[in-house]
């Protein structure tokens, strides 16, 4: 399950989801290999079987925080449960908060990850609002969400969500790279949409600084190239 939670988060030295210190009860076990199973059928495209696994996966994290009265976080490792309960602390007025592990948050970006690939962007993206609802500083996330605006072509939205994990991406730590490669290209897709060539070729041209192999911004660039309006 860790390994498979790490390659899909792109992070080979993720921590685990439950603390050293915590002894897993076997329903929890249980629960985590469905997650694993439902992650697997994620990768291999398997639409299908991922949702069923999903869907009552869901309904069993509801269930478990249902009469929570505080807010929800996801949180992985000390560091970002301290920045959720800490900013919690400081809103006004301040809010009870808790941190748990983000296997939930982990479905509900899974199953808005496997709706958006089957084409409905539209139903993915209230399970990607959530997930970000409670793990907002998830570039991952965030990234996400703003692809899903740009399948509705929602350019004001789509923007939005790519310059919110551009932000994120610089506490992403060994995915930084991929994280905010992935937020400057969205919005370069965003600005050439919007007509401004010139701040999506700057934008593609920081991806190439970053991976020089990034087909993704090559091809977007020669786009540029041969569409941009000629100057007069």
């Amino acid at each position: 399950m860790a390994l498979l939670i790490a390659l899909l988060l792109g992070t080979a030295g993720a921590s685990p989801s439950v603390p050293a210190t915590h002894q897993q009860a076997p329903v929890e076990k249980v629960r985590d290999a469905r997650l694993s199973q439902a992650l697997t059928a994620l990768l291999a495209k398997n639409n299908a079987l991922a949702l069923q696994l999903f869907d009552p996966l869901l309904a069993e994290y509801e269930a478990l925080h249902r009469n929570e009265k505080s807010q929800i976080f996801c949180a992985e490792g000390a560091q970002e449960t301290l920045l959720y309960l800490t900013e919690s602390a400081a809103a006004k007025p301040p809010r009870n908060a808790i941190a748990i592990a983000p296997d939930w948050c982990l479905a509900l970006w899974g199953k808005g990850y496997v709706l958006i690939d089957m084409g409905k962007p539209d139903a993915g993206i209230p399970f990607l609002q959530k997930a970000i609802a409670m793990r907002p500083h998830r570039a991952q996330y965030l990234n996400e969400l703003g692809y899903a605006f740009k399948q509705l072509k929602d350019w004001p939205a789509s923007l939005d969500a790519y310059r919110r994990a551009e932000e994120a991406a610089e506490s992403s730590g060994p995915d930084r790279a991929r994280d905010l490669g992935r937020a400057w290209f969205g919005i370069a897709y965003v600005m050439v949409e919007l007509g401004r060539w010139d701040d999506a070729e700057a934008l593609l041209q920081k991806c190439l600084k970053l991976d020089p192999n990034n087909v993704n911004a090559k091809s977007e660039l020669e786009y540029i190239k041969k569409n941009r309006p000629k100057s007069i």
